[in-house]
Protein backbone atom coordinates (compact mmCIF):
# COMPACT_ATOMS: atom_id res chain seq x y z
CA UNK A 1 0.00 0.00 0.00
CA UNK A 2 1.23 3.49 -0.87
CA UNK A 3 2.32 5.76 2.00
CA UNK A 4 0.35 9.00 1.62
CA UNK A 5 1.91 11.08 4.40
CA UNK A 6 2.37 14.66 3.24
CA UNK A 7 3.89 17.44 5.29
CA UNK A 8 7.10 15.82 6.51
CA UNK A 9 9.17 18.67 5.08
CA UNK A 10 8.67 17.71 1.45
CA UNK A 11 7.68 20.34 -1.06
CA UNK A 12 4.58 19.39 -3.03
CA UNK A 13 6.83 18.50 -5.99
CA UNK A 14 9.10 16.31 -3.83
CA UNK A 15 6.05 14.60 -2.36
CA UNK A 16 4.54 13.76 -5.76
CA UNK A 17 7.94 12.60 -7.07
CA UNK A 18 8.43 10.38 -4.01
CA UNK A 19 5.11 8.70 -4.81
CA UNK A 20 6.22 8.23 -8.42
CA UNK A 21 3.66 10.43 -10.14
CA UNK A 22 4.53 12.15 -13.42
CA UNK A 23 4.22 15.88 -12.84
CA UNK A 24 4.38 18.82 -15.21
CA UNK A 25 5.68 21.84 -13.33
CA UNK A 26 4.97 25.06 -15.23
CA UNK A 27 5.54 27.40 -12.28
CA UNK A 28 8.77 28.86 -13.69
CA UNK A 29 6.68 30.18 -16.61
CA UNK A 30 3.94 31.48 -14.33
CA UNK A 31 1.89 28.32 -14.77
CA UNK A 32 0.72 25.53 -12.54
CA UNK A 33 1.59 22.01 -11.37
CA UNK A 34 -0.32 19.42 -13.41
CA UNK A 35 -0.81 15.68 -13.03
CA UNK A 36 -2.26 13.95 -16.11
CA UNK A 37 -3.79 10.80 -14.65
CA UNK A 38 -7.27 9.43 -14.15
CA UNK A 39 -9.25 9.32 -10.96
CA UNK A 40 -8.39 5.64 -10.47
CA UNK A 41 -4.67 6.45 -10.43
CA UNK A 42 -4.60 9.79 -8.62
CA UNK A 43 -7.97 10.28 -6.90
CA UNK A 44 -6.96 8.80 -3.54
CA UNK A 45 -3.83 10.95 -3.39
CA UNK A 46 -5.82 14.03 -4.39
CA UNK A 47 -8.29 13.37 -1.56
CA UNK A 48 -5.40 13.01 0.90
CA UNK A 49 -3.85 16.28 -0.29
CA UNK A 50 -7.16 18.11 0.18
CA UNK A 51 -7.50 16.69 3.71
CA UNK A 52 -3.94 17.93 4.35
CA UNK A 53 -4.89 21.47 3.30
CA UNK A 54 -3.63 21.41 -0.30
CA UNK A 55 -5.99 22.77 -2.93
CA UNK A 56 -6.53 20.34 -5.83
CA UNK A 57 -8.77 20.87 -8.86
CA UNK A 58 -9.97 17.97 -11.00
CA UNK A 59 -10.83 18.41 -14.68
CA UNK A 60 -12.53 15.21 -15.81
CA UNK A 61 -12.80 16.33 -19.44
CA UNK A 62 -9.49 18.16 -19.67
CA UNK A 63 -8.88 21.86 -19.90
CA UNK A 64 -7.29 24.39 -22.24
CA UNK A 65 -4.70 23.04 -24.63
CA UNK A 66 -4.72 19.49 -23.29
CA UNK A 67 -7.55 16.98 -23.52
CA UNK A 68 -8.06 14.16 -21.08
CA UNK A 69 -8.45 13.90 -17.35
CA UNK A 70 -6.08 16.08 -15.34
CA UNK A 71 -5.43 17.53 -11.90
CA UNK A 72 -4.20 20.99 -10.95
CA UNK A 73 -2.27 20.86 -7.67
CA UNK A 74 -1.92 23.95 -5.48
CA UNK A 75 -3.34 26.38 -8.06
CA UNK A 76 -2.96 29.26 -5.60
CA UNK A 77 0.79 28.60 -5.50
CA UNK A 78 0.84 28.63 -1.70
CA UNK A 79 3.26 25.71 -1.33
CA UNK A 80 6.89 25.17 -2.34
Amino acid sequence: MMELAYGDGDSILEYLARLGFPVENNRAKGGRIWVYLGKAEFGRVAEHLVKSGVEVRHYAEGRGKRAGEQWEVDPGKRLG
